[in-house]
């Protein structure tokens, strides 16, 4: 975006240096050497640099806390963000550097004076010199092609975003409400305790009013995971470093009804899955597909790394969980579950699912839990969706910021667009006076401006999208299910830039149609 400004002003001050050779030629006239000219033009540049940023740093400044808001609650260290030295130092010396580099070009070419033409020009009136027009139509060009790159950045983002929404997550976060519980090793430090508090505990939920289904796990995959090795019956035997890895939930049976995960095939967990009885496992899509391609996995037997590492037998599949350790736009790795019941665990993350509003929910739920256990504290007590938003924060904030900035881009390009042409359409007046006077149509002159700045926007399209392809590969990584080169990110952001470059166009254009051919002639 910077750039992009950059390339704004450095056409304007072209502009108005193409404006000034009168001033410059009567300066040079009266001994003034080009050395001094380019000083004075430079000064001025970077006078402008100057007072921009300032006013830049005074507008940071005042927005610094809207804009922090804007931020994720989990990106680290966000609320010591501030206006201090360094930044200030680094965005004054910007701004000079800038001033300098992108008013060197203008100054230059400014300082050329040639006072024989100068003069010859001055005694025909305003007619622009091809060479002036064409470079600042290429900085126009280039201005409209960085904006392409940004906007197209920008629309990939979006749509990436949009498909990570919309994604099947694997659970159903709206109209369930998860608390997490750790139990002391003091009161609950043996397995019968442990359950004994757990069974009481999903039994006062569940007769709650509004809940349908109350379950716990002893790890949440929104919060955190359970990474442990796995070994397959019958597979060749590996060192154990060498082991893959699982992520290992141990629920209770009503929790994938709590959670909204189904069961794709074979069976869930039931209340005689429980301490002495046969060890069974659940386990995921990615899991079947990845340890028993061609194979039926139900019946299969697997070892988990953790407490007695006995058998279990494979009794149903899963739908694959997005989790928060793994990135929610992220493929799952292994999932693996057995009954918590025959390993139960101090932590507790509990699911109800309930219906109707929520609101008195989770009075009631702490009200619960302090009849079952007083000094128990409840670590969390949050809404699934909430959570949900927590972890789609950080790119929805990306997405916000670029948008943001291709605003602003695509209006500073429309303005660079807008001064050009008008600039044209000034210093051919006397040209378009003399057409008009000898039969050109307004309508002529109106498509002629309005063909001329749609042919700057083509070329910067085409020089932007062919930028954007070789650009937005580096993207690719970042991207959940769009590809790069996605047609209809490229499409929509072609038609988007030609629609703003014609109304840009627009009003030179009329302007142009509108010039009366004796008032142009006669005031040369």
């Amino acid at each position: 975006m910077l750039l992009i400004a950059c390339l704004n002003v450095a056409g304007l001050l072209l502009a108005r240096g193409a404006a000034r050779q009168q001033e410059f030629a009567v300066r040079s006239a009266l001994g003034a050497s080009r050395a001094q000219l380019l000083s004075q033009l430079l000064t001025e540049s970077l006078m402008l640099a100057l007072a921009g940023g300032v006013l830049g740093v005074a507008l940071a400044d005042g927005s610094l806390a809207a804009l922090v808001r804007l931020i994720p609650v989990n990106l680290p260290q966000a609320h010591l963000i501030s206006m201090n030295l360094p930044v200030l130092g680094f965005s004054l010396g910007l701004s000079l550097l800038t001033g300098l580099v992108f008013g060197l070009l203008p100054a230059w070419r400014a300082s050329q004076v040639d006072l024989v033409q100068v003069t010859k020009d001055g005694s025909r009136g305003n007619t622009a010199g091809g060479g002036r027009f064409r470079l600042q139509s290429l900085l126009v060009v280039s201005e409209v092609a960085a904006a392409v790159v940004l906007l197209v950045v920008t629309a990939l983002l979006a749509r990436s975003f949009a498909r990570l929404v919309e994604t099947d997550k694997g659970f159903h976060a709206e109209q369930a409400l998860m608390l997490n519980l750790t139990l002391p090793d003091k009161k609950y430090g043996t397995p019968e305790q442990q359950r004994a508090f757990t069974r009481e505990l999903l039994r006062q939920l569940s007769g709650l009013p509004g809940v349908t289904a109350a379950g716990l796990t002893h790890r949440m995959p929104l919060v955190r995971d359970s990474v442990l090795r796995l070994i397959v019956q019958g597979r060749p035997p590996v060192a154990k470093g060498d082991l893959p890895n699982t992520n290992y939930y141990a629920i209770t049976p009503d929790y994938l009804r709590a959670f909204g995960t189904p069961v794709l095939r074979g069976r869930g967990f039931t209340e005689h899955d429980r301490e002495g009885a046969a060890r069974v496992a659940l386990i995921n899509e990615t899991f079947a597909r990845k340890f028993f391609p061609g194979e039926d996995p139900l019946g299969q037997r697997i070892q988990i790394t953790n407490g007695d590492e006995e058998w279990r037998e494979i009794v149903g599949i899963l739908r694959d969980v997005r989790s928060e350790s793994q990135g929610i736009d992220h493929e799952t790795i292994p999932q693996s579950y057995e009954p918590w019941y025959q390993q139960p665990n101090e932590s507790l993350f509990v699911v109800l699912r309930f219906t109707g509003d929520s609101s008195a929910l989770p009075a009631a739920v702490r009200q619960k839990v302090a009849e079952l256990d007083h000094d128990l504290p409840i670590a969390q007590l949050r809404l699934l969706h909430e959570m949900m938003d927590t972890m789609l924060a950080r790119p929805r904030f990306a997405v916000t910021l670029v948008s943001g900035f291709s605003v602003i881009a695509l209006l500073i390009a429309a303005v660079g667009l807008y001064a050009m042409i008008t600039y044209r359409v000034i210093q051919q007046t006397r040209d378009m006076g003399i057409r008009l006077a000898l039969g050109a149509t307004p309508a002529a002159v109106f498509q002629k401006i309005l063909r001329d700045g749609m042919m700057i926007v083509g070329a910067g399209l085409v020089v932007g999208i062919g930028s954007s392809l070789l650009l937005t590969r580096l993207l690719q990584s970042l991207l959940y299910e769009t590809n790069s080169r996605d047609p209809a990110a490229l499409a929509t952001v072609a038609f988007g830039l030609a629609l703003v470059g014609v109304l840009a166009c627009w009003l030179p254009a009329r302007r142009a149609a509108r010039v009366d051919p004796m008032v142009a002639l006669r005031a040369e």
